[in-house]
């Protein structure tokens, strides 16, 4: 048996191990644990250098509020951790009534210290100049970014980043609602310049003008006259042209937005002819200038319009107002009447349009239906004409005419073979002066009226008869007397004369049946 204090002993040194065992365990967990921590920490460094960092776009719109011809700034900024290989890609901004311009040095280069870095990039603006009231919205919009790989890459880093959602309102101010067309400026002023030019005709061909102007080859000399007082009216001769020029220098605005300064009226006497306008744009306004040449062509007097140019300024908020007086013409000579408006001639137009296309269709149609029914038709007249032997007898007229035999047997038979009926009488006229033609023709008696090889084969024909009738009978000798070339020719003409007039006429041509010129469609047995 232990004694107590023995006892006592043992169990504090029992105690005293278990502590020390559980103390070298729990050193040994927070060694594990940090000598775990290194570990973590160092995946997290690797994560965070495998990622790179995306470049950072800003997007501004100052003011966001305008009116219409007022410009905002609309500006786009890109930033990188390294620096950019290749330009950004910036969207195109396009949108109705939006005037879209890039100042001069739109892009430029930029930095910024981003966590304690520099960060590099480019910025780019535009200039946005609504055309008319409304809201104009930019959305779906994005910027393609090209930039060097901050962990060493090889191939650079490819981003496409879409911006932040703008809007940009334009409103015409209460003080310039009435206002029409709307136009904002802080200044515009109008210039008007009259320049005439004088047609008078001269007997000189090619001499110069006494007054310094040019002549051309046709004795017309030309001379310009600068109008300077404008409060005088201006005269004019027949043939003078008088030049109007106006211009229109704005400041403080949008020169697109001026509108016509000019129209097309005139007083009696007077030709217009305007010229395309001139606009020229600035970063601060520009100006618009205007050209209409007046023709005099006859007498008359009148007043050329004056011009009005009503803006709203928006440094005084009132609306200013710039006037062009009227210019006084004079035309010297006997009044002509007036030539009707350049607009009266859309309803001649509009009708010979019309016309042109009426035609075109009537022309389709006659070639889809129209052309085939008239060649058919063409066809069975010529069959009824041949039936009836009007086409025999016009081939027969012609033969006869041009004294041409074998197409005269030609079409002689054709036209006893057609429906024709012909008397006894024409018929017998007919074929005797066919025989006699033929007669004449082919007969020996016939055949020296018939040119150089006729001839020869008479004469051979003539040398062996003599030979025959030597043998037979050398002791007779028997002289025929023939008729002479003239005596066969004329015998031919009157043969010839002869059978035109046995010729029956159209009139005589009749028919006692008519034949169809197509087969039944249902032939039966008592047809056939």
């Amino acid at each position: 048996m232990i004694p107590l204090d023995i006892s006592r002993s043992l169990n504090r040194l029992g105690m005293i191990s278990l502590l020390f065992v559980l103390g070298l365990g729990g050193t040994g967990l927070s060694a594990g644990v940090l000598a775990q921590q290194p570990s973590s920490s160092s995946s997290a460094t690797d994560s965070t250098a495998t990622e790179a960092p995306q470049p950072q776009v800003s997007v501004s719109l100052d003011p966001q509020q305008v009116a219409p011809g007022e410009s905002a700034t609309l500006r786009i900024t890109v930033l990188v951790p390294t620096y950019l290989p290749k330009p950004v890609v910036f969207p195109t901004i396009v949108q109705p009534n939006l005037r879209v311009l890039l100042p001069e040095r739109a892009t430029s280069p930029t930095s910024s210290r981003i966590d304690g870095k520099t960060w590099s990039g480019v910025s780019r603006s535009y200039r946005l100049i609504p055309l008319s009231p409304g809201d104009f919205h930019f959305r779906d919009q994005s910027v393609e970014v090209s930039y060097i790989d901050p962990n060493g890459g090889e191939a650079p880093l490819v981003s496409e980043i879409a911006l932040a959602p703008l809007s940009l309102s334009a409103s015409v101010p209460d003080a310039a609602a009435g206002l029409d067309p709307y136009i904002a400026a802080s200044s515009i002023e109008l210039q008007q310049s009259l320049t005439v030019v004088h047609a008078d005709d001269t007997s000189a061909e090619s001499a110069p003008a006494a007054d310094g102007g040019q002549t051309d080859t046709r004795g017309e000399t030309s001379r310009e006259t600068l109008i300077q007082d404008l409060q005088q009216p201006v005269e004019l001769d027949a043939g003078d042209s008088l030049r109007r020029d106006i211009t229109a220098t704005l400041e403080g605005g949008s020169v697109i937005l001026l509108p016509a300064l000019l129209d097309e009226s005139a007083p009696q006497g007077l030709g217009v002819y305007p010229t395309s306008p001139k606009v020229d744009e600035s970063a601060t306004g520009g100006s618009r200038t205007e050209s209409v040449t007046y023709v005099a062509e006859g007498g008359g007097e009148g007043q050329l319009p004056e011009v009005t140019l009503r803006w709203f300024n928006p440094e005084s908020g009132k609306i200013d107002q710039a006037t062009l007086p009227a210019v006084e013409v004079k035309v010297s000579g006997p009044a002509l009447p007036r030539v009707e408006a350049r607009g009266n001639l859309l309803p001649w137009l509009v009708t010979a349009a019309i016309a042109v296309i009426v035609l075109i269709l009537l022309g389709w149609l006659w070639w889809r239906w129209g052309r085939s029914a008239w060649q058919t038709r063409r066809q069975q007249q010529a069959i009824q004409r041949e039936r009836s032997g009007h086409t025999a007898l016009s081939r027969l007229r012609r033969a006869t005419n041009a004294h041409q035999l074998p197409e005269c047997q030609q079409a002689w038979r054709r036209l006893q073979g057609s429906a024709a009926i012909l008397s006894r009488e024409r018929i017998d006229a007919v074929e005797a002066a066919l025989s006699t033609l033929g007669r004449l023709s082919y007969s020996s008696q016939g055949l020296a009226s018939q040119g150089p090889i006729s001839q020869a084969l008479e004469s051979q024909e003539l040398e062996s008869q003599e030979l025959e009738s030597q043998e037979l009978a050398p002791q007779e000798h028997v002289a025929e007397q023939q008729p002479s070339d003239s005596d066969r020719q004329q015998q031919l003409v009157s043969a010839w004369q002869a059978l035109k007039q046995a010729l029956p006429t159209s009139s005589e041509l009749r028919s006692t049946r008519r034949v169809p010129a197509l087969p039944p469609l249902n032939p039966t047995r008592s047809n056939a």
